[in-house]
This record gives structure tokens, C-alpha cells and sequence, in this order.
């Protein structure tokens, strides 16, 4: 996809049409779909070199964590933290927070 549209990527507008339209991972990939606009983005001075380092590590984590996520059994975990904050709220050890009914 690069190689064919690559003489319109003069224009900010143009590069974050098509990577909105290609969608971030319509080729599988995250980490390369967010380098592509981070590299666009550094190179016309919109985003810092740290800044978008930053943002790519981030990227690559948060995919990482949907698949955990996706393949773990995450069901007792979410009922012992709903159970937990019920019982914070029955002993009332957050008095700033308050039960709504």
C-alpha cells in the first residue's frame, strides 16, 4: 500500500486518510500500522522523536495485553474485585465514596 500511494504523502491530511482508512490493523500488525503514522508524524514535526517512541512502546504493550487478556479466564478475578468493593463499601473504609441506594 505504501509503495502506491506514496507520491501523495506530501499532506498530513492525506497520510491520516489512508491509515484511517486502511484501519490500524488491516494488515495484521499493530506495531507497524503505528509506526507508519508515528514515522509520518515525527517527519513532519508534529510529534517529537521521544514523544513518539513513547507512544510506540505503549502500542506495542497494549496489544500484547489484549491477547493476554483474550486467552486468560478472567471471570473469578472480575467477581473477587466486585465482592472486594462491595465489602470496602460495607465497611464503609471509603467514607468519601457512598453506596447510591
Amino acid at each position: 500500500m505504501k509503495d502506491a500511494v506514496e507520491p501523495d504523502m506530501d499532506s498530513a491530511v492525506t497520510v491520516g486518510f489512508f491509515c484511517t482508512a486502511g484501519g490500524f490493523g488491516g494488515d495484521g500488525s499493530v506495531d507497524r500500522s503505528v509506526a507508519f503514522i508515528l514515522s509520518g508524524m515525527t517527519a513532519s514535526g508534529l510529534v517529537p522523536l521521544s514523544r513518539a517512541l513513547i507512544v510506540l512502546a505503549c502500542a506495542i504493550m497494549g496489544s500484547s495485553l489484549l491477547v493476554f487478556m483474550a486467552a486468560v479466564d478472567l471471570q473469578l478475578p472480575i467477581l473477587l474485585l466486585i465482592g472486594f468493593c462491595g465489602l470496602l463499601l460495607a465497611f464503609r473504609i471509603f467514607t468519601r465514596w457512598k453506596p447510591a441506594a
